[in-house]
Protein backbone atom coordinates (compact mmCIF):
# COMPACT_ATOMS: atom_id res chain seq x y z
CA UNK A 1 0.00 0.00 0.00
CA UNK A 2 0.96 3.46 -0.50
CA UNK A 3 0.57 5.93 2.25
CA UNK A 4 -3.14 7.51 0.58
CA UNK A 5 -3.79 3.70 1.12
CA UNK A 6 -3.75 2.66 -2.28
CA UNK A 7 -3.38 -1.16 -2.81
CA UNK A 8 -0.12 -1.48 -5.27
CA UNK A 9 0.07 -5.14 -5.56
CA UNK A 10 -0.87 -8.49 -3.85
CA UNK A 11 2.63 -10.52 -3.94
CA UNK A 12 0.72 -13.75 -2.89
CA UNK A 13 -3.11 -14.98 -2.08
CA UNK A 14 -3.34 -18.48 -1.57
CA UNK A 15 -3.62 -20.80 1.37
CA UNK A 16 0.21 -22.25 2.29
CA UNK A 17 0.68 -25.78 4.46
CA UNK A 18 2.10 -24.72 7.80
CA UNK A 19 6.47 -23.93 7.01
CA UNK A 20 8.34 -20.86 6.61
CA UNK A 21 7.73 -18.90 3.29
CA UNK A 22 9.46 -15.44 2.24
CA UNK A 23 8.42 -13.12 -0.47
CA UNK A 24 10.49 -10.50 -2.43
CA UNK A 25 8.80 -7.34 -3.87
CA UNK A 26 10.77 -5.85 -6.71
CA UNK A 27 9.30 -2.18 -6.35
CA UNK A 28 6.76 -2.93 -9.48
CA UNK A 29 2.95 -2.04 -8.68
CA UNK A 30 0.27 -4.62 -10.30
CA UNK A 31 0.42 -3.13 -13.47
CA UNK A 32 5.00 -3.87 -14.00
CA UNK A 33 5.48 0.17 -12.94
CA UNK A 34 8.20 0.57 -10.80
CA UNK A 35 6.76 2.93 -7.58
CA UNK A 36 8.74 5.91 -6.48
CA UNK A 37 11.64 6.23 -3.75
CA UNK A 38 9.38 6.24 -0.52
CA UNK A 39 7.44 4.93 2.32
CA UNK A 40 5.09 2.10 1.43
CA UNK A 41 2.92 -0.29 3.97
CA UNK A 42 2.71 -4.42 3.63
CA UNK A 43 0.28 -6.13 5.04
CA UNK A 44 0.60 -9.98 6.38
CA UNK A 45 -2.53 -12.41 7.22
CA UNK A 46 -2.57 -15.37 8.60
CA UNK A 47 -5.24 -17.40 9.59
CA UNK A 48 -7.65 -14.95 11.93
CA UNK A 49 -4.15 -12.49 12.56
CA UNK A 50 -3.18 -9.59 10.26
CA UNK A 51 0.57 -8.15 10.86
CA UNK A 52 1.03 -4.42 8.64
CA UNK A 53 4.28 -3.00 8.94
CA UNK A 54 5.94 0.29 7.19
CA UNK A 55 8.94 -0.36 4.70
CA UNK A 56 10.48 2.64 2.79
CA UNK A 57 11.68 1.76 -0.53
CA UNK A 58 15.49 4.04 -1.67
CA UNK A 59 14.96 2.91 -4.92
Amino acid sequence: YNVQGQLLRILVQEEKALGKYSATWNGLDANGRRVPAGIYFYRLKVGAAILSKRLVALE
